[in-house]
């Protein structure tokens, strides 16, 4: 593990242990399944922490459009951008499923940072944000859309999967609508690409409907791309 991965994952140990404290004075949430967080516009100085459930925040563009960022789990957390000063919230963070969250005011936060000696981490918690966000911005650009459904599998299989025998299981079901979301283009080609990688055996659906991916088969493919 390098520097930085260790400093990320020391940040998010202590991160979840701290709003799991009973002394750390957040506050509990229960939100139902398609509700509406925070939405651009809001006024919310608040940094938010995933206990069970998941969340996906999102932009839209002028004409209604939807682009889906990024989707928290249980242990992740979001809406950190509060903490550069920036309270005007700019996206949309929805809950996908019912979900338990932990909530900290800005302040509070920052004052926990600094008490535990955790910018450092926090720091490359942020850096590596942005890179995740730069490697999607490069891909739109550089990939074509079937590429591009790839690269956010494979992405989503690292991050939120789990090792099986058969592959790597996605137990966040998340929907062709969502996935064509993030990758700019329709529902229906959203299947057609899914269809293709499972007769290439990239990718195949268990019992329960979640994606088992081959990563390395997947990424073979990535790396094949024009």
């Amino acid at each position: 593990m390098d520097d930085r991965s260790e400093h990320i994952s020391n940040f998010q140990r202590e991160v979840r242990d701290w709003f799991h404290s009973s002394q750390s004075g957040v506050v509990a949430r229960r939100i139902n399944r398609n509700r509406v967080i925070y939405s651009p516009g809001d006024n919310d100085g608040t940094v938010y922490f995933v206990e069970g459930g998941s969340v996906k925040t999102m932009m839209l563009s002028r004409s209604g459009k939807a682009c889906l960022l990024n989707i928290h789990v249980a242990g992740t957390m979001f809406g950190e951008l509060c903490l550069a000063g920036i309270s005007t919230r700019q996206d949309t963070a929805l809950t996908m499923r019912e979900c338990r969250l932990k909530l900290s005011t800005r302040a509070r936060f920052l004052a926990m940072l600094r008490t535990a000696g955790l910018m450092e981490g926090f720091a490359a918690h942020l850096a590596e944000r942005i890179a995740d966000q730069e490697r999607r911005l490069a891909d739109s650009m550089m990939l074509d859309a079937i590429h591009r459904l790839a690269a956010h599998l494979l992405q989503f299989a690292q991050k939120l999967g789990t090792k099986e025998s058969s592959g790597t299981r996605i137990s966040q079901k998340i929907s062709h609508r969502e996935l064509s979301e993030m990758i700019g283009t329709t529902r229906p080609r959203v299947s057609e690409f899914l269809q293709k990688f499972r007769t290439l055996n990239l990718v195949k659906v268990n019992l329960d409907g979640c994606l088992i991916v081959d990563e390395q088969a997947l990424g073979t493919y990535l790396e094949q791309a024009p």
